[in-house]
């Protein structure tokens, strides 16, 4: 018999989860700190050792690599089971109108509780997730912000929003971006537009949780599942 009111069970998961809480903030602090020393105090010249920013590297590589596995096994189901929901009632919440935008300063509170909207944000952007959002004003202001996005993460919620809309929408519409990048060598419009996502009103999952962030569009932009699926469209659509 536990305490009223609250099992052993129940006391059990508030362990973990606190367990689970402590976790991310310290591979949250490693993976900041980390991105601070690239950005900051080691320069791009030969004067600098190779195996000191060797060891960085490798110190920002596990950090993102633990971050995305405790996200991988306590909040990516939360998603799953949202987007299940909400694609088996055709009804996803919180859409935003073509014209509309985000109010930042508003965090979670933007998009509906408990919708799949919500809880892709706050994986990405709050404390029970990456917290990319590091000083809490709902922007992803520069670089060391948008490296605490893990690309496994964005790579797992971008497939899951594929799979719950019958595969238009996701971060990014693969077509602009690939026209973008052949004439411009930066994507834009392609992380913002998207004709055949009837879900957010053709546009993307980028515009609906970072509504533009260049910062944020590059890091995505530069994670490998990007590059294999833009290889991949242009082989689809070229052959």
């Amino acid at each position: 018999m536990g305490v009223q009111g609250y099992s052993p069970d129940k006391l059990e998961r508030s362990r973990s989860d606190e367990g689970n809480e402590r976790a991310l903030a310290y591979y949250r602090h490693i993976r900041a700190e980390t991105s601070r020393l690239l950005y900051k105090v080691i320069p791009e010249s030969a004067s600098v050792l190779p195996a000191t920013k060797e060891e960085i590297d490798r110190l920002a590589k596990n950090s993102e690599d633990s971050l995305s596995r405790l996200i991988t096994n306590h909040k990516i189901r939360e998603l799953r089971e949202a987007l299940t929901k909400e694609s088996q009632s055709q009804q996803f919440k919180g859409v935003l109108t073509p014209d509309a935008h985000r109010d930042p300063g508003k965090g979670e509170k933007q998009f509906p509780d408990g919708s799949a909207l919500q809880i892709t944000y706050k994986i990405l952007m709050g404390d029970v997730g990456a917290k990319a959002d590091m000083n809490s004003n709902g922007i992803i202001d520069d670089g060391i912000e948008a490296d605490q996005l893990p690309c496994e993460i964005l790579k797992q919620i971008h497939q899951l929003w594929q799979e719950a809309t019958k595969q238009p929408c996701g971060w990014y519409n693969s077509e602009k971006v690939l026209e973008e990048t052949a004439t411009l060598n930066q994507p834009d419009q392609g992380f913002q537009e998207s004709l055949k996502c009837d879900t957010f009103k053709q546009q993307t999952l980028f515009k609906e949780i970072f509504d533009w962030s260049a910062v944020a569009a590059d890091r995505i932009y530069e994670c490998p599942f990007v590059k294999d699926d833009l290889r991949k469209f242009s082989s689809n659509h070229h052959s």
